[in-house]
């Protein structure tokens, strides 16, 4: 068999099946109508020639394609002559616009006289399903004859379908992790390598994302895979976002007095009541002068967290066990002594009879041992309570009026 020329068809599109698929074209597989016409050996030697002739002024041929995936290029070798020529004619594959055929020639016994080149594209190839390739030589003046040979053979075309494996995109990833922990402030910066136009699809742990980017900024920790997309080559990469570490928020109680763990830090001590901060309390240690309940807000390396409120109930309590409080002489008639030690500073007491009615409201300050005068002379006889209260504390003492 002679191969008179060769058509060589190329696209961008890439497959990935690394093979060449040949296919016969026989009578079988024209578009009819066809008109067989003659056979028999019209030159000398031991060549033959079978004759087909359209009907009509367009014609060409169907093949079913037995691959996926979009051919790199296809060539179509012809073992024919058609005895019109001298005008271009437009070709389409299966329907679409794809170029057109120049110059045929008239028969040769020899073969060696035909020149000609189709100019079409396969970017509108049929994967896996019927495809049509047609000539319209609408206007010619002359009878379309396919000149055939050797007859033995009866194949007028064959198409050779290459599927060149592709080469992948190349993917680099730089990977930025949370600076915090859940700051939700990841990113992946990628460099794509190769040559095209790409997309990309994203999934977060599985699921997909409305991202479509190249880059990915404002991440939550998890596994996030790309498919970099080059016209049909695809390169599948998977990267690991994790979370920032935790700030130590630990915090160890004496009493009133609260220290965080973390040692470097800064600190804020906040109230737990309002979450409102409290003045002056930025060291490491914290000590109450109140009862209630307090936090710290420890921040380390730009990250903050708060820590665990911690209840305070022991201020006061300590002073007093210390602070000793007596009264002389009791029962009394007229005046009797209270006498305060172990105690500096601000100090009220209230005295109320049996009904609860307050009827003496004083304070005064003290320092160290101090007898505070309390005159009972006008009071009736019976029993009365005094209220003393040092620091926000308080201790009730009877007394018994004569």
């Amino acid at each position: 068999m002679k191969k008179l020329f060769t058509l060589l068809l190329s696209s961008l599109a890439i497959g990935s099946f690394g093979q060449v698929v040949v296919y016969d074209i026989k009578p079988a597989d024209f578009v009819s109508p066809f008109l067989e016409l003659t056979s028999g050996d019209i030159c000398s030697g031991s060549v033959e020639e079978a004759k087909q002739q359209s009907m009509g002024n367009t014609w060409g041929f169907t093949w079913t394609s037995t691959n996926s995936g979009t051919p790199a290029s296809i060539q179509i070798d012809m073992y024919y002559t058609i005895s019109d020529g001298g005008t271009a004619y437009a070709t389409t594959l299966n329907s679409t616009a794809s170029g057109t055929v120049d110059n045929v020639s008239a028969f040769s016994c020899t073969g060696a006289s035909i020149s000609s080149s189709w100019s079409i594209s396969p970017s509108s190839y049929n994967s896996s399903a019927l495809n049509t390739f047609m000539v319209d030589m609408t206007g010619s003046s002359a009878v379309n004859q396919f000149d055939n040979f050797p007859l033995t053979n009866d194949v007028y075309f064959q198409v050779t379908v290459d599927y060149t494996s592709c080469t992948a995109p190349g993917v680099s990833e730089a990977l930025t992790d949370l600076s915090c922990l859940d700051s939700d402030d990841g990113e992946i910066d990628l460099t794509i390598t190769g040559s095209g136009t790409y997309t990309f699809a994203w999934k977060m742990d599985g699921t997909p994302m409305t991202e479509t980017t190249e880059d990915l900024t404002g991440l939550a920790p998890g596994e996030y895979t790309v498919l970099v997309d080059d016209g049909g080559c695809v390169t599948a990469d998977t990267f690991q976002i994790a979370n920032g570490t935790a700030v130590d928020v630990a915090v160890s109680q004496n009493k009133n007095t609260l220290t965080a763990q973390l040692a470097g830090a800064t600190y804020q001590w906040i109230d737990c009541s309002d979450d409102s901060p409290i003045v002056g309390a930025t060291s490491q240690t914290f000590t109450a002068t109140s009862n209630g309940s307090y936090a710290c807000i420890v921040t380390d390396g730009g990250c903050s967290d708060t820590s665990a409120c911690s209840p305070v109930t022991s201020v006061g309590v300590e002073e007093l066990k210390q602070v000793t409080l007596k009264l002389f002489p009791n029962p009394t008639s007229n005046e009797i002594n209270l006498v305060v030690d172990g105690h500096s500073g601000a100090i009220s007491y209230s005295l109320l009879n049996i009904a609860g009615k307050v009827i003496v409201d004083q304070s005064t300050t003290v320092q160290g041992n101090t007898n505070i005068l309390i005159d009972m002379t006008k009071f009736e006889t019976g029993v009365y309570f005094l209220k003393v209260n040092t620091t926000g504390n308080q201790r009730t003492l009877k007394i018994v009026k004569r």
